[in-house]
């Protein structure tokens, strides 16, 4: 059986851009390809976005239409059969399909950055946390299946925080911390977990304190991924409604915005650590 592969989500869109790419340097239009291919323009949309598997088939006759030679078609094969294997992430049933690509860009990311307004991000939760955070969510969840969704984000907090060679930058707003999640001991160990985490060399924490009035983050929860290949960044915003994914130029750099308004209002590293002692002491 094919072992499951790290990041499928990473490799289809890397084949994304390639194919795209290469339909924009033979001067074809996206009308020209569907037409001589007989694909409807959905189809080639998805293929190009990143949105959908690509069968070697259909790679091949792309391929043939652009031109491709013999040593470059191998290496989209290889990427479109990447594409097709299962996540490591789809093995723990509990994760919907969104939250399984997620967690695939997540774990290939070379940069993270992530602002949250009144919960504390994903990857810096104690399980406490994380189980108290989701029976208030979704009250009527089996404990169960809690246990499995616990189990899985304490995977990936140890997959993500592992690698040394990622940028991980989170900002929280104040919101976040004084919160009260699972009781003041459960938000006690928290706190100072976000203290240990700020000192590690690759990861800055850092809080945008209320006194910092109106900032561009007050109504929105996002996370915004970068990576070393050819692939866009991509950005994650979080809602009642799901996870919606932003991968459009014009929305990057409006998140990219934000993300930096942001940034530029929080706390040092030095402060928001003598914040979050301030407010791990109020919880006794």
């Amino acid at each position: 059986m094919t072992e499951p592969s790290a990041a499928p989500a990473l490799r289809r869109r890397e084949l994304a851009h390639a194919l795209r790419q290469l339909r924009e340097d033979t001067g074809l239009r996206a009308t020209e390809v569907t037409s001589q291919l007989g694909f409807s323009p959905s189809k080639l949309s998805r293929i190009e976005t990143g949105n959908r598997p690509i069968g070697l088939d259909d790679l091949q006759r792309l391929c043939r239409l652009y031109q491709v030679d013999e040593a470059e078609y191998q290496r989209l094969a290889e990427l479109a059969i990447a594409s097709r294997q299962e996540s490591r992430w789809r093995k723990l049933g509990e994760m919907d399909p969104v939250t399984v690509e997620f967690a695939d860009l997540e774990d290939a990311a070379t940069s993270i950055k992530d602002y949250k307004t009144s919960v504390i991000t994903g990857l810096l939760q104690t399980p406490a946390y994380t189980s108290a955070l989701m029976r208030g969510f979704q009250p009527h969840l089996p404990e169960y299946e809690i246990r499995d969704r616990v189990r899985a984000r304490a995977l990936r907090q140890e997959i993500v925080l592992a690698r040394t060679d990622r940028q991980l930058e989170f900002v929280l707003d104040e919101a976040a911390i004084r919160r009260v999640v699972g009781g003041a001991q459960v938000m006690r160990e928290q706190l100072l977990h976000l203290i240990e985490l700020s000192r590690e060399s690759m990861v800055s924490i850092r809080v945008v304190p209320f006194s910092a009035g109106v900032h561009p983050g007050m109504d929105s929860l996002f996370t915004i991924l970068s990576f070393a290949e050819e692939v866009r960044d991509i950005v994650y915003v979080d809602s009642l409604a799901g996870i919606v994914t932003r991968s459009e130029t014009a929305e990057i750099q409006r998140y990219r915005a934000a993300f930096s308004r942001i940034d530029s209002l929080a706390l040092t590293a030095s402060d928001t650590r003598l914040l979050l002692t301030r407010a791990a002491h109020e919880m006794n």
